[in-house]
C-alpha cells in the first residue's frame, strides 16, 4: 500500500496554506466590499431616477390606464423617497402634467392627481408657493361644481387645503379657501364632503393666532360646526367635534397666556399656536360684538358631546361606535379638564412626542398625504420637521433601505464567495506539494 495522504481540510494544511498571504486577501475583499457597496447605492439611485422619469413619460400617454400607472408610480417613489433633486427642475411641467390628467373623465386618474400632487407640495415646502395661483384655477371649480363625484371634490378639496398650507401663503389664498369651506358647510348635503371640509378647517385654522380663532373662525364656524355633530355620518361628527377641541384649546391657551402675564407689560405678543408661521392676517383682539364664549362654558354644546358618548344607534357599527367613543373622550378631556391629547412616534431610534391638537391635527394631515413616507420625509424633508419642532441633531442618520441591504448583502457574499474559492484553491495546490 502507499503512503497515505494527508487530509486537505486538515488543520495542518490550512495554517500552512494560509501565511504571508492572509493580510493581503483581507485587504482585497474589504476593499472589494467598500467598492461593491458604492456601486449597489449608484444602482440603487439610478433605478430610482429611471422609475421616476418613467412614471413621468407615462403622464403624457393617450391612454387612461398607462397615465394611472403613472400617477400612482410616481407617488409612490416620491413618498418613499425624499426626490427633492428630481422635483425642483421639473416643478412646473409636472404641475401641469397633474392637472391636466386631473380634468380627464376617469375619477381613479383624477383622485390620484390630487394625492400626487399633494405629496409634490410637501416635498417642495414653500417653494410650491409659485404654482398655488395655477393649481387653484384648476381645482376650486370642481369642488364647488355639484355634479362633480363627491369622492373626487374630497380628494381635490384634500389636495388644495393641503397646498394653502405648505404654502404658507395666508394673505390671499386661505381666506378664499375658508370662504369656499363656508359655501360647502352651509349648501351641501353630502356628509363625506362636509366632513372633508371640517378636516380641511382644522388644518388650516392651525396655521392662526389663538387670537384670529377666537375673533374669526370660532365667531363664524362654531353654528356651523355645531349643525355638523348631528350628522348620520359618524366621520362628519368626529371632524366636528375636533374642531371643537381645537377651540377649546385655543380658549384655554388665550387664559393661561393671559394670568401669566399679568404682572409683565400690557402689549404682549400674540399667543401663536404651533409653529410661528408669519401669520400677517389681522391678530387683534376679539371683537366687541362678538362675545368669545369658552367652550366649557357652552353647557348646551358640552351636553350634545356627552350625548354623542353613549350614542347607541343600532343603525353604525361597532366599530364606528368604537371611533366615536374614543374621538370624542379626547375632546370631553380637552373641553372639561383642558386636557391636551398626546402622540408619540419613533424616528429611528428616537421617540417624538406630539402635544395639543395642533400638532396631532397636523400630524393627522400630513400622514394621510404621505402614506408610509412619513418616515423617509421626516428624516430628509426639512419643512416637515419644522411642523413638528424636531431638531435636527434628533434625526439619526440615514439607514440603507430595504432594496439597499439586498444589493448590498449579495454584493458581500459574492466576494466571500470569491475569496473562500481562492484560500480552497491554494489548500489544495499546498495538499498536492507533499
Amino acid at each position: 500500500m502507499g503512503k497515505k495522504q494527508p487530509k486537505k481540510n486538515s488543520k495542518r494544511h490550512k495554517e500552512e496554506s494560509e501565511g504571508s498571504d492572509d493580510d493581503e486577501s483581507v485587504y482585497t475583499a474589504d476593499t472589494r466590499k467598500e467598492e461593491r457597496a458604492v456601486a449597489a447605492a449608484e444602482e440603487l439611485n439610478l433605478s430610482i431616477e429611471e422609475k421616476f422619469d418613467d412614471s413621468l413619460a407615462l403622464l403624457s400617454e393617450k391612454r387612461g390606464a398607462s397615465r394611472l400607472a403613472g400617477l400612482k408610480g410616481l407617488t409612490e417613489v416620491t413618498r418613499a423617497y425624499f426626490c427633492e433633486e428630481l422635483i425642483i427642475p421639473r416643478c412646473a411641467e409636472m404641475v401641469q402634467l397633474l392637472l391636466r390628467c386631473g380634468k380627464n373623465d376617469s375619477d381613479l386618474e383624477s383622485i390620484a392627481a390630487a394625492e400626487c400632487l399633494s405629496v409634490i407640495g410637501i416635498t417642495l415646502g414653500p417653494e410650491i408657493k409659485s404654482q398655488l395661483s395655477q393649481i387653484w384655477q384648476s381645482l376650486s371649480p370642481g369642488i364647488k361644481f355639484d355634479g362633480c363625484p363627491t369622492k373626487v371634490r374630497c380628494a381635490e378639496l384634500r389636495c388644495l387645503t393641503m397646498i394653502c398650507f405648505v404654502a404658507d401663503e395666508s394673505d390671499e389664498w386661505a381666506p378664499k379657501l375658508m370662504s369656499l369651506l363656508t359655501d360647502i358647510l352651509c349648501d351641501e348635503e353630502e356628509p363625506q364632503l362636509i366632513a372633508e371640509a371640517l378636516c380641511s378647517l382644522s388644518t388650516l385654522a392651525t396655521s392662526y393666532s389663538v387670537h384670529h380663532i377666537l375673533a374669526t373662525l370660532q365667531r363664524d364656524f362654531l353654528h356651523l360646526v355645531t349643525s355638523a355633530l348631528e350628522s348620520p355620518a359618524v366621520e362628519t361628527r368626529v371632524a366636528a367635534a375636533n374642531v371643537i377641541a381645537l377651540f377649546a384649546e385655543a380658549a384655554q391657551q388665550l387664559m393661561q397666556a393671559s394670568s401669566d402675564e399679568e404682572d409683565e407689560s400690557e402689549a404682549a405678543p400674540p399667543v401663536a399656536m404651533g409653529r410661528d408661521r408669519g401669520v400677517s392676517m389681522d391678530e387683534s383682539e376679539p371683537d366687541e360684538d362678538y362675545d368669545a364664549v369658552a367652550i366649557s362654558d357652552n353647557e348646551e354644546l358640552v351636553a350634545q358631546l356627552k350625548a354623542l358618548m353613549k350614542d347607541c344607534d343600532k343603525h353604525t357599527s361597532k366599530k364606528d361606535r368604537a371611533l366615536q367613543r374614543a374621538a370624542l373622550r379626547k375632546v370631553l378631556a380637552t373641553v372639561e379638564e383642558s386636557e391636551r391629547p398626546r402622540e408619540t412616534f419613533k424616528l429611528q431610534q428616537c421617540e417624538v412626542t406630539l402635544e395639543g391638537w395642533i400638532s396631532v391635527l397636523q400630524m393627522a394631515a400630513i400622514r394621510q398625504a404621505l402614506g408610509g413616507g412619513l418616515q423617509p420625509h421626516l428624516q430628509g424633508n426639512a419643512w416637515v420637521r419644522d411642523v413638528f419642532g424636531i431638531d435636527d441633531s434628533l434625526v439619526p442618520p440615514p439607514k440603507m433601505t430595504a432594496e439597499e441591504k439586498r444589493h448590498y448583502t449579495s454584493e458581500i457574499g459574492k466576494a466571500r464567495d470569491l475569496d473562500r474559492k481562492k484560500r480552497r484553491a491554494g489548500n489544495h495546490k499546498a495538499a498536492a506539494a507533499f
